[in-house]
This record gives structure tokens, C-alpha cells and sequence, in this order.
């Protein structure tokens, strides 16, 4: 893919640079059909434990964005095995760590026995009860996700002053954007690899910053899940959810500390 937008763009003399730029990553593709239980999915309702609490905060039940068969995917900052659940407090956004239980990602071991299970829904009323309750959480249209592995870039702001300076020179940095866009611009799911930022790319040094744990390069992307049609979901104005986590914890499936962003339009 890479040689040939490079060939595309007539940039084939930055082929060493964008080579060792490359990161792998594996990439979601949304199905509407019914998957199998303990299978990657999008929307509908988690496998989980008959003993699974489902998460809240300030009260309420968090919304179910998606469940990742990690057997699925081979990365070396990612499980092996199990299942990880990413959950959100869709409309609730901070940046201060005392909030961090808005989102929620949950590890769920290989050898459990699973069971599709619905929240715990909790209706609030709406301009002092005039109006009807609003549901709580709101459940996404449920897809089958498709995995399959791949390449990112990263975001033009994140490249090196020489290399940026190179292209300068010679005119090319908006090809590099272009074989950027097309390489990652319409993708539903992403695991591992560089994040698609909208607005700026520095959620791995506000990760490190927040929990003053390591440093940027200590943090990689578990997930970024985009707005989406077929699963109805809808991010802000057309935005995306970046989910980060500490290498340390990644290997030992811990998933306390992880940091995400969203960002929109």
C-alpha cells in the first residue's frame, strides 16, 4: 500500500523516511449482522461474566461502545487473549483526572464463561418531568466488527523538525497529508498504531502528564472508534474517542489508568 501512494504521489525519494515511520495497527470494519458470543463487536450488548457489574458514574450506567476479541490481534502492546470492553459516558467530557470513571475499559479473561448482558437502565426525567425520561444508557446499533492488520502514519505535526524541513524544501509536506488521509481517513475501529487526531496530536504527552507516569512513547493507543452510521454512533459533531494506556499496564491487563480523548469537528 505504502510503495504505491508514495509512486501516486511521486515522493518515492522519502521511501526510507516513511518506511521507518510506519507503525502497525489493525483496523475495524463495521458488519450489521449478529456475531457470535466472545467475537469483536461494535454496539449491541457485552459479553461478560454471569457476576459482571456493569460500570457507572455520578450514578448513571455507561454506555457500550465495543468489545475486542484480543486473540484477534497481534500487536506486542496489546493482550493476547481475552476480551477488552470500552465504555463511555456519551456526553460527559473532562480532562480532569478525579473524572477518569466516565470511561471505562474492562478486561475480561479467556477462560470466562460469557453471557450477552443488558445495563442496568435508569430513566431521568427530563424539564422537571413535562417531558419524556431519557433512557439510560443509550444502546448503539449492534455490528460485527471485521479485524484486519495495517499500517499508520503519523500526524504531520508529530514529525521530526529534519524531516519536515526535507519536505519543505521540496514542497511535499501536503502529498505526506494526502498519503496520510488515505491511508487512515475513513476508519471506523483503529487498535495500536498512531491516533487519527482531528483537532491536535498530543494525547500520549497529556497521558503521561496527567498520571506523571513515563513518557509519551510509554503510551499506546488501545482504540479509537470514530462516529459511525451503521452502529449510530455519533461523537460530538462527527468526532472521535482515543484510548490510551501505559505499556506497563498493558502487559499485566491492568486498566485503571487509562486516558482518553475525544475530539471533534
Amino acid at each position: 500500500m505504502l510503495s504505491e501512494l508514495l509512486k501516486k504521489y511521486d515522493l518515492g525519494e522519502f521511501k526510507d523516511e516513511f518506511e521507518s515511520l510506519v507503525k502497525k495497527c489493525w483496523v475495524g470494519e463495521a458488519f450489521k449482522e449478529k456475531h457470535e458470543t466472545g467475537e469483536s463487536k461494535a454496539g449491541g450488548l457485552p459479553d461478560v461474566p454471569a457476576d459482571f457489574v456493569w460500570p457507572v458514574f455520578k450514578g448513571f450506567p455507561l454506555e457500550f461502545i465495543c468489545q475486542i476479541k484480543c486473540s484477534d490481534v497481534d500487536l506486542c502492546h496489546f493482550p493476547e487473549d481475552g476480551l477488552l470492553l470500552f465504555f463511555v459516558c456519551d456526553g460527559c467530557w473532562s480532562e480532569k483526572i478525579e473524572d477518569k470513571d466516565y470511561f471505562r475499559v474492562l478486561y475480561i479473561p479467556e477462560e470466562s464463561s460469557l453471557i450477552e448482558t443488558s445495563p442496568p437502565f435508569v430513566h431521568k426525567k427530563r424539564l422537571f418531568g413535562l417531558l419524556k425520561p431519557r433512557t439510560i444508557p443509550k444502546v448503539f446499533d449492534e455490528a460485527r466488527l471485521n479485524l484486519s492488520q495495517n499500517i499508520s502514519l503519523p500526524d504531520p505535526e508529530s514529525l521530526s523538525p529534519d524531516f519536515s524541513k526535507k519536505m519543505d524544501l521540496k514542497d511535499e509536506c501536503e502529498g505526506y497529508c494526502e498519503i496520510k488521509e488515505e491511508i487512515s481517513g475513513e476508519r471506523f475501529i483503529q487498535i495500536g498504531g498512531y491516533p487519527h487526531p482531528i483537532q491536535y496530536d498530543g494525547i500520549a504527552e497529556n497521558a503521561a502528564k496527567v498520571f506523571g507516569v513515563g513518557e509519551a512513547k510509554d503510551w499506546h493507543m488501545l482504540l479509537e472508534v470514530s462516529s459511525s452510521p451503521q452502529t449510530n454512533m455519533m461523537w460530538g459533531d462527527g468526532g472521535r474517542l482515543h484510548f490510551f494506556s501505559h505499556k506497563a499496564d498493558i502487559k499485566i491487563r491492568k486498566f485503571d489508568n487509562v486516558w482518553m480523548e475525544f475530539q471533534c469537528y
